[in-house]
């Protein structure tokens, strides 16, 4: 566990069916796991935020709509809490009810991500394996760290997290074939993924 880092997520957009009273439609869906938004320190303008009941395993049964989807498709109607739309999960044809919990207020993004619909994401430790890198990252260092400190304890980190995880069935690379990856993590002001030299 970092001493540095107030809060940590990843996160991973995706297409999402949804289907609601007004019909069905693909919108852009931006999966994250705890510490995402905590660490964006950006509140739903209605309604609430996920709470750790929300991060169970499994599929997710609530949904934070964005506002922009949130006008166009509701009307901006203030009521919208509580109500649920269905979704079809992108890895599988399974429908699934959510619950809105939240609207984001306008303009909110997840660094370059303009989410239609915000959906929690958890994980079963028991069925990950180390070879998938999908996600990306997000997070908050505490006050008064720099990116440099950070990044030093994030490689210590790094060292003992690519050791803890299982290879998948059949893999003969040796016990510890993430340190021949030469695998890093370089923290970067998120101003810097966003606008980079603009």
């Amino acid at each position: 566990m970092s001493t540095l880092i107030e809060s940590l997520g990843v996160y991973q957009s995706f297409p999402l069916a949804v289907t609601g009273a007004n019909g069905s439609e693909q919108v852009r869906a931006v999966g994250t796991s705890r510490g995402v938004l905590e660490a964006l320190r950006v509140r739903p303008m209605l309604g609430r935020a996920f709470t750790e009941a929300d991060y169970h395993t499994g599929p997710a049964d609530s949904v934070i709509l964005g506002y922009g989807y949130w006008q166009r498709r509701f009307g901006g109607d203030p009521s919208i809490i509580g109500r649920t739309v269905t979704s079809e999960l992108p890895t599988s044809n399974e429908s699934r009810t959510l619950q809105i919990v939240g609207v984001m207020p306008r303009g909110f993004r997840i660094v370059t991500q303009e989410p239609e619909v915000v959906v929690p994401m958890s994980f079963d430790r028991s069925r990950l394996v180390l070879v998938f890198f999908q996600y990306q990252m997000v997070g908050r260092l505490k006050p008064g760290v720099t990116p440099q400190q950070a990044d030093a304890d994030l490689a210590r980190l790094t060292y003992l997290w690519g050791g803890s995880w299982p290879m998948p069935p059949g893999y003969e690379g040796g016990a510890r074939p993430f340190d021949s990856w030469h695998f890093a993590s370089v923290v970067r002001p998120l101003k810097d993924s966003v606008v980079g030299n603009a």
